[in-house]
């Protein structure tokens, strides 16, 4: 999920997606026209190559939302092969693919059979478009078996506002309560919570809790027992994570600084009077925004002058300055 671009102050709305009939849907997603791996009328059952250099047993095919948010996985197989459009944080590693959609569409190509697909959280009527037909996940085995014991858990606020992400050895499937912003996908599951809980389930052991920012006084109870943020590591890789961030002015001059666990890196739209070293930045910013990578947690942010109600964004997620 992309932060606020270079030069852009606000987040543009996502569009309205296209109908299968339609004839955007046809030129750039799955209903009429040329799939990815798609062999096209010289395709036939033999197996052979058809002259291309593409595979004619490949398949091209649409994950394609429903204006809901939805997690999903599958299998096939032979290898899958993502599409220009599949998102930086979606996955495919031979022959399993797991990624979210919402309003426009994940397009893959593979090879053989689809052997299964699983609606993780969210909305499970998405469609799926294979060579041009149109599949829901119930025509499909849903990868569901695991040798892993099933746990339930809750992420519970301390009554201010915290933002959170966990890993999990199996999978983790959201609850009913889980808001539509928070994010689960196969064994990582990233939310918020303030006075409430957030519910899930989860296969195995949990691997990793890290507040990423707010109170870090959440509990969280697994099978009736209550842990705190520091029972678990906050790093299972032992490398910190990347991460996008902007920092969006308010059209009022503004003068920032911020530190953050590991390295800041500065973007091309950084003016040359801000400043980076190591793990610290200082910068102003008025109607733009100025953008950086920062490896794990921000661990401060202050505004020394100017707006107070700057808007920080990090992947893809609304921060306000007292949250750090």
């Amino acid at each position: 999920m992309a932060v606020a671009a270079a030069g852009a102050a606000v987040v543009a709305e996502p569009a309205t997606p296209a109908s299968p009939d339609s004839p955007a849907f046809g030129a750039g997603g799955f209903g009429e026209g040329t799939y990815p791996g798609d062999g096209g009328s010289g395709d036939d059952d033999s197996g052979s190559d058809d002259g291309s250099g593409r595979d004619p047993t490949e398949k091209g095919m649409s994950v394609v939302g429903s204006g809901n948010w939805t997690a999903y996985e599958f299998t096939t197989s032979g290898s899958i092969t993502p599409g220009d459009n599949v998102e930086a944080d979606d996955s495919s590693s031979d022959s399993r693919a797991t990624g979210t959609v919402e309003y426009m569409s994940d397009n893959y190509s593979f090879e053989g059979e689809m052997t299964s697909f699983t609606v993780v959280a969210g909305d499970p009527d998405v469609d799926i478009w294979i060579q041009g037909e149109k599949y829901a996940p119930s025509d499909f085995p849903s990868d569901t078996a695991s040798d892993l014991p099933e746990r339930r858990m809750s992420v519970v606020g301390s009554g201010n506002w915290s933002a959170y992400e966990f890993t999990a050895e199996g999978r983790i499937t959201s609850g009913d309560n889980v808001e539509d912003d928070d994010s689960v996908t196969s064994e990582r599951a990233k939310g918020n919570v303030e006075y409430m809980s957030d519910n899930y389930t989860f296969e195995g052991d949990m691997t990793s809790f890290t507040v990423v920012a707010g109170d870090p006084d959440v509990d969280i109870w697994i099978e009736g027992r209550k842990y705190a943020p520091s029972d678990f590591p906050s790093d299972p890789s032992g490398e910190l994570p990347e991460r996008e961030m902007s920092v969006v002015g308010t059209g009022n001059p503004t003068e920032y600084e911020f530190t953050a666990e590991g390295a800041v890196t500065p973007a091309d739209n950084v003016e040359s009077d801000d400043s980076v070293s190591s793990g610290r930045a200082e910068g102003s910013v008025e109607y733009m925004s100025d953008n950086y990578t920062l490896e794990g947690d921000m661990t401060s942010f202050t505004v020394v002058s100017g707006d107070p109600d700057v808007a920080i964004w990090i992947e893809g997620r609304k921060y306000a300055p007292s949250d750090f």
